[in-house]
């Protein structure tokens, strides 16, 4: 049988790479809702080729979402991406170009590689059994990038039948295979002062910012690199001029971490920061703008892991898993918050992700496409 995918890949490998830059070539920033549409309608009329029933989700603030199933009865293996990027039609990377064995290009690696590696090890599996034998979803949501706010009710609602899940975000150094990723949690903070003159009544105002200053140190402090912590202000704007107390002030603070437990004395640190600022007469308010649960390593998917790796071997692929949870995020997270076993990072190798030198290592393509093509068949024997 592996010889047989490699050839079926080698007789279209031409039409694969042809088929990632006509990808790469949409621009499909997550707020462009056209373009993330225009992704989806090219992967529905290839789903649809292979025989899998297509569904559309839409969305009012951001594309389709698109699911394809195919019509055999059961429990399924969903397979995941994402057809939205970072990139932005204005920001000057907005092309596809190839230097020998890199290629270039907005989303050519995240991930818009993996959904090429997705689509294709599904067209091999089709040419040895058809893909309605086999209890198979496919979910390509369209704002993963900004933390899936229109996605998520779709997501839950296909975990209801899924027995597992393959994530197509890219593939790490030494063909890692992610089975666990750390929770993210982000804030936006509002700070409320009063405002004074600083030279006439500089006592009689409440400076915000000095305020969000002793909160922030506060804040940062969670970090702990031994923990695997991080805790980042990213953002921070408030007063209007020099000689005014400022009144005002907003700042955004997200916490990465392993640790389920650390959220909790994060929160209980943010409710002292509210009542320590009322004490100094100064109003705080913390709402909570993204919450991503940890994905979790459990024995079903390091099984789902040690099979991959297995099937990878084949093509050269290292048999690594993640020994600590990684820092970024994915739908994998949201997957295992919902119960369903899964592993991550099953696209193409790559560089610079979310950069303007994002590039693919497109010797990666054929070993990852014959990996999931393999562990496929085999896991449906």
């Amino acid at each position: 049988m592996t010889k047989t995918l490699e050839n079926s890949l080698d007789a279209t490998f031409r039409e694969l790479f042809s088929f990632l830059q006509t990808l790469v070539e949409i621009s499909s920033h997550t707020t462009n809702k056209s373009g993330v549409n225009a992704v989806q309608d090219v992967l529905e009329r290839e789903f649809t080729a292979l025989g899998l029933l297509c569904e559309r989700i839409p969305a009012k603030d951001h594309g389709d979402q698109l699911i394809a199933r195919s019509a055999c009865p059961g429990s399924a293996m969903l397979l995941v991406g994402h057809a939205d990027t970072v990139h932005r039609a204005d920001s000057g990377f907005d092309a596809f170009r190839r230097d020998g064995e890199t290629a270039f290009g907005p989303g050519v690696m995240d991930m818009k590689g993996g959904l090429t590696v997705l689509l294709w090890a599904l067209k091999l599996v089709s040419q040895v059994r058809p893909l309605n034998e086999l209890p198979i979803q496919v979910l390509i949501i369209s704002d993963e990038e900004t933390g899936s706010p229109s996605s998520l009710p779709t997501v839950k609602q296909i975990c209801k039948n899924s027995a597992a899940a393959l994530v197509y975000e890219w593939g790490r150094d030494g063909d890692t295979i992610i089975t666990r990723r750390k929770a993210l949690y982000s804030y936006k903070c509002e700070i409320t002062g009063t405002t004074a003159h600083t030279g006439n009544d500089h006592s009689k105002g409440v400076n915000a910012i000095r305020v969000a200053a002793d909160q922030i140190q506060r804040l940062e402090a969670f970090t702990s690199y031994e923990k695997g912590i991080t805790c980042n202000v990213g953002t921070i704007s408030g007063g209007n001029a020099t000689n005014v107390v400022p009144d005002r002030v907003e700042y955004t603070v997200e916490i990465r971490t392993p640790e389920p437990g650390a959220l909790s004395r994060f929160e209980a640190t943010l409710s002292d920061l509210i009542a320590e600022a009322e004490a100094r007469n100064a109003h705080t308010v913390f709402t909570k703008t993204s919450s991503l649960p940890p994905l979790l390593e459990c024995e079903e998917s390091l099984a789902l892991a040690h099979a991959y790796n297995k099937c990878g071997k084949n093509y050269g692929l290292q048999a690594n898993i993640t020994k600590e949870p990684l820092g970024g995020g994915s739908t994998a997270n949201f997957l295992s918050g919902f119960g369903v076993p899964c592993i991550d990072g099953l696209g193409p190798y790559g560089e610079n992700a979310h950069s303007n030198k994002e590039c693919l290592h497109i010797p990666s393509l054929k070993p990852r496409v014959l990996s999931t093509a393999t562990f496929l068949l085999e896991h449906f024997k």
